[in-house]
């Protein structure tokens, strides 16, 4: 069976409930900490689930794994529940002579443990045996961010798992809104769930009511201080980004694409595009996310966009070198690309 995506995990799991073995890996860690978070709801959740966790839930890390307590643990029949819950965490970490070692479980495992194998963002080997063993008797699944045209669908299946339907338009604007960040999405999605109460659809004005007025995305507060050539403000807004645990290069992304729509927002006011819905269609956007973009764009040159669309595409090139080195680099890039649009000099 081919690697699943992020979203087809989450969705088995869902539907299937916990099966022998599991293998996942990549970029979207969402994706990773919700499956287990269902295996764990799955075994643990009803009457006497902490009783039974105590006894059925083992976790190993990284290099401190061995194959023999490894095997042991899996091998070790469940007590008061149906199945044991063993994770290896950092399993790229694990040393090739330990996973050799324990390849042979991965032909017959046992039908009453689940194994999950976290393997971080790393891309396993695949020509290893025993991974070409898990891809036979289990699941092996790549995590990898959504594409934005595949965040309403996935919007839609959350809602769902709130008891709520996600009318396909209130799910295209609430992504549009938020962007792409899976915790952000799910956090927004769970609000909504809570703000409709009994209600059993959410739709474009729930979201608007809920997300949209309240729900300041770091871009804007980005685009903002780049708009009033606050250098200051900007770098602000890239340390509260950081320390929240986002990626530079997910900022990034969602910075070119907001420059983009900005240039293009810019062109259709010119063309006389001024009512908010003539410009959503315009811009293919939500007319919300429009009338964002138009007032913004009202704040810079034509000429200022297209050298901050150059500044953007240098930035990318730059995170995707090797000419910087070290954990931070891709952090130094942007704090160069923001120095760079506010008009300051990048030392």
């Amino acid at each position: 069976m081919p690697p699943l995506k992020g979203q087809e995990l989450v969705r088995r799991i869902a539907d299937r409930g916990p099966e022998a073995v599991y293998l996942i890996h990549g970029r979207e860690r969402w994706f990773a900490d919700r499956a287990l978070r269902l295996l764990k709801d799955h075994l643990f959740g009803g009457p006497g689930g902490e009783a039974a966790r105590s006894v059925n839930y083992d976790v190993f890390a990284g290099r401190e794994t061995k194959a023999e307590a490894l095997a042991t643990a899996a091998r070790t029949m469940p007590m008061f529940a149906q199945r044991r819950l063993v994770v290896v965490r950092q399993a790229e970490k694990v040393s090739a002579a330990e996973w050799k070692a324990f390849a042979t479980y991965f032909d017959d495992p046992i039908d009453t443990t689940t194994l999950v194998v976290d393997w971080g963002e790393r891309k396993p080997d695949g020509r290893s045996r025993w991974v070409k063993a898990i891809g036979k008797h289990g699941v092996v699944a790549e995590c990898k961010p959504l594409y934005d045209n595949e965040v309403p669908s996935f919007l839609r299946f959350l809602g769902g798992k709130c008891g709520k339907e996600l009318t396909p338009s209130a799910a295209a604007f609430l992504g549009q809104t938020v962007g792409s960040d899976l915790h952000s999405l799910s956090d927004a999605v769970d609000r909504l769930a809570l703000f409709v109460g009994d209600a059993q659809r959410i739709d474009e004005a729930d979201v608007e009511a809920a997300v949209a007025t309240t729900k300041a995305h770091e871009v804007w507060d980005l685009t903002d201080a780049v708009a009033a050539k606050d250098l200051t403000g900007a770098l602000t807004v890239l340390g509260r980004v950081r320390a929240q645990g986002a990626e530079a290069p997910q900022l990034l992304f969602h910075l070119h694409r907001t420059v983009r729509q900005l240039w293009l927002a810019k062109e259709a006011l010119a063309g006389g595009a001024t009512d908010r819905r003539a410009l959503g269609q315009a811009l293919g956007v939500h007319p919300f996310v429009a009338s964002k973009l138009a007032d913004a764009s009202r704040r810079f040159a034509i000429e200022g966009l297209g050298d901050a669309l150059i500044a953007v595409a240098d930035a990318e090139v730059a995170t995707r070198s090797g000419g910087l080195k070290g954990p931070g680099k891709d952090w130094w890039v942007m704090e160069a690309l923001v120095t760079r649009l506010c008009g300051g000099r990048a030392s």
